[in-house]
């Protein structure tokens, strides 16, 4: 029954007026649902696609060719825009769930006769739950809203420069606009076309002139609820001024303010994730509490966090990001002298396990230069974050953690390069990231500006916060404070005088920058082994 009425489906769609003329997405679609009638969904692979499809040679690689991916995104946005319309009373509906090209195949609840009985409602021998998907963003050309035509070149650049920097973030998926502005009529029907492909967050804006003075208005718009997210404005001398140096500088300061790990979309989904509150997380929810839980740490975040990744790998065992993310949690633990060995041992295998499933993953990649740093794999170190940063956009998070270990590696100056980098650029500076500033001042002996940077350092439960102040102030002569932070380092580790070599090292791989610390520490009257 269900291969008749899918097949039934299939050809109405193909005759639709979405499809009619496109011969490419129809012989597309016919291919991907017939092998999934026919029992091959399992041969639904991007190579497969390639071969039969798009009939290309042997030599085909879909992880270096987009063809096939491009295509099925274009076959899925017109889908959507079949069911909106001429679809929206059939029987069955038909969906490639992001990431995977395995058809979903529903049935259109309103389509269903009441008078039937449900137990004989059609239902597809296979489901397959869509993917998450990633918030969706397109970025509408900019208007012109002065005479000068000459300016028309710089707003149609302004946009397509923005959409190139908001692509460098893999959270969020970048929809691009071929359209004019004359040609954009902001209704209801163009929105519900926007919600069609899946676009959840447009990005709109325009430039206005007086005398030489520009101003240039941006705002964000959230579809779902028609809610402006964010905006604002720069202004610049069109005579004094670069046009382009304004246009990249702009461009990145907005990116990293919109798309960054904590910035205004992934906030926003953040905050809708905690009211949904899931006993369980996909890849894309597990990022998002990943982000908020590192720039917001708390002891009970830690502890939640922690059991739900494992509750979450339970359920997709095979996913990259979710081994990536507990492998993480294990190796901060164990590196923050709060756990033990055995933390050590499932970060190294959690994380190799995640580099296995999905190597060219970001997320996986930064998670194996944090493994090779615990592990002392100094050249595996080096080759991972040298070729991960040429490409990396201003993340606070990612970029951080690289800054963080290139300067307990002793690469100080490319890391507080990095770390300057994330500070200008960023809504939020992780406050981890205060104990390698605090330890950048401190081995140049201005101890005044590493104890600023220690008061700054405030995580639960990690020692280093209390470290750090007790030997700035002891190097400061001030003992007595030093004395009442040590204590506090002794709550948290009371095995800390006879651990102390294991421990700090775990964290400082230089030499000379560990014993400069203990002998601060040694200023405050502790005894400490070495």
């Amino acid at each position: 029954m269900i291969d008749t009425q899918l097949q039934e489906q299939l050809q109405k769609i193909t005759l639709s007026d979405e499809f009619i003329n496109k011969p490419k997405m129809r012989r597309l679609l016919e291919y991907i649902v017939t092998e999934y009638i026919e029992g091959r969904a399992d041969q639904l692979k991007g190579y497969n696609i390639g071969i039969d499809v798009f009939e290309q040679g042997d030599s085909f690689d879909p992880d270096q060719n987009a063809l096939v991916r491009i295509n099925v995104g274009r076959l899925r946005r017109l889908l959507k825009l079949y069911y909106l319309e001429d679809g929206k009373n059939d029987p069955l509906k038909i969906d490639i769930p992001k990431g995977k090209y395995i058809p979903l195949v529903t049935p259109i609840e309103n389509s269903i006769d009441e008078n039937k009985n449900t137990s004989n409602t059609l239902k597809p021998t296979i489901q397959y739950t869509p993917v998450e998907e990633k918030a969706c963003v397109t970025i509408l050309p900019f208007k012109n809203l002065s005479s000068n035509k000459d300016l028309e070149y710089f707003c149609f650049g302004f946009s397509q420069d923005l959409s190139i920097q908001l692509s460098k973030y893999d959270d969020i998926k970048i929809i691009g606009s071929t359209l004019s502005f004359d040609n954009i009529n902001y209704d209801n029907t163009f929105i519900e076309e926007l919600k069609a492909q899946n676009i959840r967050f447009v990005i709109q804006g325009d430039m206005k002139i007086m005398g030489a003075q520009a101003k240039l208005s941006i705002h964000m718009t959230d579809l779902s609820d028609n809610s402006h997210t964010w905006g604002e404005h720069y202004k610049f001398n069109l005579q004094e001024d670069d046009l382009f140096d304004i246009q990249e500088n702009i461009t990145a300061q907005i990116a990293t303010h919109v798309g960054s790990e904590t910035g205004h979309i992934n906030e926003k989904r953040y905050k809708e994730l905690l009211v949904s509150k899931p006993t369980t997380y996909k890849e894309d929810q597990a990022l998002l509490m990943w982000y908020f839980y590192l720039s917001r740490f708390t002891e009970d975040s830690h502890h939640q966090f922690l059991s739900t990744l494992k509750e979450s790998l339970k359920e997709d065992p095979d996913s990259a990001i979710l081994n990536a993310l507990l492998g993480n949690l294990h190796g901060a633990v164990y590196i923050n002298a709060m756990g033990t060995e055995h933390d050590k041992e499932e970060c190294e295998r959690l994380i190799e396990k995640a580099y296995t499933l999905n190597p060219k993953s970001q997320i996986v990649q930064v998670m194996i230069a944090y493994k090779t740093f615990i592990f002392d794999e100094k050249d595996r170190f080096f080759h991972i974050v040298n070729n991960s940063i040429k490409t990396a956009a201003n993340t606070p998070l990612r970029l951080g953690i690289f800054a963080n270990f290139l300067c307990l590696y002793g690469e100080w100056d490319k890391g507080i390069e990095l770390l300057d980098r994330i500070y200008l650029n960023n809504i939020d500076f992780p406050v981890w990231l205060h104990g390698v500033k605090c330890l950048s001042h401190y081995r140049k002996l201005d101890y005044e500006k590493a104890l600023v940077e220690a008061n700054s350092y405030h995580v639960p439960l990690v020692i280093w916060g209390p470290l750090l102040r007790a030997a700035c102030y002891a190097q400061l002569g001030r003992t007595e404070e030093a004395q009442k932070h040590l204590q506090e380092l002794l709550k948290l580790r009371p095995d800390f005088v006879q651990n102390s070599n294991l421990l700090i090292r775990r964290f400082i791989k230089e030499e000379s920058l560990a014993k400069h610390l203990v002998e601060g520490l040694e200023k405050a009257g502790f005894t400490i082994e070495v």
